[in-house]
């Protein structure tokens, strides 16, 4: 499955040219490229009657309102820090999502300090991950941090178990322990839901 292999500034400068009235205003036209697939295949450009007959969609309009047409006039490449780490975020996630990799990880909390962890999106696994999140504790009995326990392995695996400082660092190590690629990782979403009022 690939990764963005494009720009998320140049996919970004695109969107906003595109809702401005000027696809190519802040890219070069030999720019264009990768930049312009990965913003098709996001979902923030459509194409009409010719790959460069571009406009931009409901959500990349939603992008520009909200994070892009205060961006300086100029090309992309002199934009630096002023481009929103969020605007990033959403093209990296939209991406993710359009390639399949978006990965989605539904933790019920069955207990306090215990629960069952699905990775429900994301893998290409026929039968979704699951393990047990719990607290690792010292010798004392100190809770420490918490782990995640994959007993039974996965797709013929050796069993997974891994540790981490909080709920959230666990999960990522079992997501990579299970062979995500970073930037799935990076981007996972999290869902907590409770049993037993936790």
């Amino acid at each position: 499955m690939p990764q963005l292999v494009a720009s998320p500034t140049h996919i970004l400068a695109l969107v906003k040219g595109a809702a401005e009235g000027d696809p190519i205003k802040h890219i070069t036209p030999m720019g264009l490229g990768v930049h312009l697939d990965d913003a098709v295949a996001c979902g923030l450009l459509a194409t009409r009657s010719s790959p460069y007959d571009l406009h931009v969609t409901d959500t990349g309009l939603a992008l520009y309102e909200a994070h892009l047409k205060d961006l300086p006039d100029g090309r992309a490449n002199h934009w630096g820090s002023a481009v929103p780490t969020v605007a990033v975020d959403q093209v990296m996630r939209l991406h993710l999502e359009a390639t399949g990799r978006l990965a989605v990880v539904e933790v019920t909390l069955t207990a306090p300090g215990s629960g069952v962890v699905t990775v429900s999106q994301g893998t290409r696994s026929p039968k979704q991950p699951q393990g047990t999140l719990g607290r690792t504790r010292n010798a004392a009995g100190r809770a420490t941090g918490w782990y995640v326990d994959d007993a039974c392995g996965h797709d013929g695996r050796k069993p997974i178990r891994v540790t981490g400082r909080t709920k959230d660092d666990a999960l990522r190590k079992y997501l990579r322990a299970l062979g995500l690629w970073r930037d799935a990782i990076t981007y996972a979403h999290f869902h907590y839901t409770s049993q037993r009022g936790n």
